[in-house]
């Protein structure tokens, strides 16, 4: 059996899934395990089940950091999860892959330093994913190891656009636009292709869950995105801002706010965590608006303006639409928002489906057929990693990079 053991390796969170390579639309999970990092008092919670059986839960000891809890847990783990499975290869998902790193690719002891290099442009993301490579590479030397980067997808946007109106300097230090979640893009596109039997699909696909971006896609190929730099620019956010005018963040500057704690704010308390006073959960500020609640009114006012301003401008982009398609915890399981998005864009051609359609599978269509349709696809970041190794497994061989 060929199976890819995909690690995501987040800010506060580890999550791995051993899944066997089989080709099935959705692939097999063999185990999962998901490490919540809390506090030294409280210890990382640590959830595990095998296949289909009920979770199991631990806490891992934070005493002498979080490193060295991993470390004991995975050389713990490792013999165990082997024992009943073969783990053919790793999959890493790295959030940025700056201008080097632009496919999927097998990584190795000559790569680490390349990695390191990339850690300021995203060190919340991808210091504790180089740790975790280092970590694996050393208790398993002798089973490859890809990076599977969410930068990757957006290296097909054309230089026009990747590129700010600042000086060509700042240019050349490796200051433009990146884009992320393209894992999630990829998927999207992927799937949308295969369900529509059309390779040339003129799509705009947003991931909207506590980090949202917008992409305009045509023939599998990103020509645009909403996030940029970092993952702060573009749409509302959970608790992240979105595109905001920079001499506002000057202003504050100048009226002695320093550094860091304009960070937080841009950060962690804005977004509808900021607008609504109440949470960055969509669930929680759409329940309190239902109830009166005028800052919650307008957070969800805002959050849907960004969003038809960017639907709009990938629709620019691609000189037209085919399908519109969600992702992420809100827009595959927000109804509310489903529905607005659908009366609002009846202007290209959206219509109501009648009946209303029914959830499942690897994809489903939201609306009724026409000219362009709005589907929801299920997230399903594991396993577009885990396919991204697959098909390195097959077309590059990890005996053939050496």
């Amino acid at each position: 059996m060929t199976t890819s053991l995909v690690v995501n390796a987040g800010s506060t969170s580890h999550k791995l899934a051993l899944l066997a390579l089989t080709g099935q639309e959705r692939l097999p999970c063999l185990w999962q395990a998901r490490i919540d990092w809390g506090g030294a008092q409280v210890g990382g919670l640590l959830r595990w089940c095998w296949g289909e059986d009920p979770w199991q839960q631990d806490t891992l000891s934070l005493d002498h950091g979080r490193r060295d809890a991993l470390a004991g847990w995975l050389t713990r783990m490792l013999p165990t999860l082997t024992e009943r499975f073969p783990v053919t290869a790793v999959g890493h998902r790295i959030v940025h892959g700056g201008e080097r790193f632009q496919q999927s690719q097998w990584i190795d002891q000559g790569q680490l330093a390349a990695l390191q290099a990339l850690v300021p442009l995203a060190p919340l993301h991808n210091k504790p994913a180089l740790d975790t490579i280092e970590l694996l590479l050393s208790l398993c030397p002798d089973i490859p190891q890809a990076g599977v980067f969410d930068t990757a997808f957006h290296h097909t946007i054309p230089e026009a656009a990747v590129t700010y109106g600042l000086p060509m300097a700042w240019r050349r230090q490796g200051i433009r636009r990146y884009g992320f979640h393209g894992i999630s893009h990829n998927h999207m596109a992927c799937t949308l292709a295969a369900a529509t039997a059309r390779q040339d699909l003129r799509l705009v696909s947003l991931h909207l869950g506590g980090g949202c971006s917008a992409c305009a896609v045509r023939g599998l190929r990103c020509q645009d995105t909403s996030m940029g730099f970092t993952p702060l620019e573009g749409l509302i956010m959970g608790s992240r801002c979105g595109s905001v005018d920079p001499a506002i963040l000057l202003h504050q500057l100048r009226h002695g706010w320093d550094l860091d704690r304009l960070e937080a704010v841009l950060q962690h308390q804005s977004g509808l965590a900021g607008l609504s006073g109440i949470s960055e959960d969509m669930r929680q500020v759409r329940q309190a608006a239902a109830q009166g609640h005028a800052q919650a009114r307008l957070a969800l006012d805002v959050f849907f303006t960004a969003l038809i301003r960017a639907v709009g401008s990938a629709v620019a982009v691609l000189q037209g639409v085919d399908v519109v398609a969600l992702s992420g915890g809100s827009g595959e399981h927000d109804r509310a928002l489903q529905q607005d998005l659908l009366a609002h864009l009846h202007w290209l051609g959206v219509r109501p489906a009648n009946p209303p359609p029914r959830p499942g599978g690897a994809c489903w269509r939201l609306s009724g057929t026409g000219p362009v349709e709005v589907w929801v696809v299920p997230a399903d970041e594991e396993g577009a990693i885990a396919r991204e190794v697959a098909g390195l497994l097959e077309h590059q061989p990890p005996a053939a990079t050496q």
